[in-house]
């Protein structure tokens, strides 16, 4: 069976952070993918915030690499050593690590184009004021999306 997952091309392309491996990216878009199963089988922490499962031997399965490979590339993503895209919380000896996958944003801005000088606009008089429009942040949905649509087993309907 073939399985596909999405990653934001932001994500991959950016220049920050610099540090930030390839492979660290992968496994990232891998951990994110696994999200969309912890939601299916409800798998919510005390505080409602979703984890996931994902073994060190998974990572090296998966990524066709050696132990300490994937645990540097965990150590890359994790709050504590690297850039803080998951947060790793050990649950006791024997028990699997929860591990929490942070949402990836960007606060860079495209250049934008500089603003020819123009006569002043009426305070008020913006063209979204004059149509009754307000900027708003577009808001986010309660459950992941994949390319405008829920991710396949996640209704968007709440009950």
């Amino acid at each position: 069976i073939l399985h596909f997952f999405i990653m934001c091309a932001i994500f991959i392309f950016q220049t920050r952070p610099k540090h930030l491996s390839t492979d660290s990216k992968l496994l990232y878009g891998m951990l994110l993918d696994r999200m969309s199963l912890s939601i299916k089988n409800e798998w919510y922490d005390d505080t409602g915030r979703v984890y996931i499962y994902y073994t060190v031997d998974e990572v090296c399965s998966n990524l066709n690499c050696g132990r300490d490979k994937a645990m540097r590339l965990l150590a890359e993503l994790d709050t504590g050593k690297g850039v803080g895209l998951i947060e790793r919380k050990k649950q006791g000896q024997g028990k699997p690590t929860r591990i929490y996958v942070k949402r990836f944003t960007t606060q860079e801005q495209p250049p934008q184009p500089e603003k020819k000088p123009g006569p002043p606009a009426p305070a008020g008089s913006s063209q979204a004021a004059l149509c009754g429009l307000s900027r708003r942040p577009r808001p986010q949905p309660p459950f992941p999306m994949r390319a405008g649509r829920p991710l396949p087993g996640i209704s968007s309907e709440t009950g």
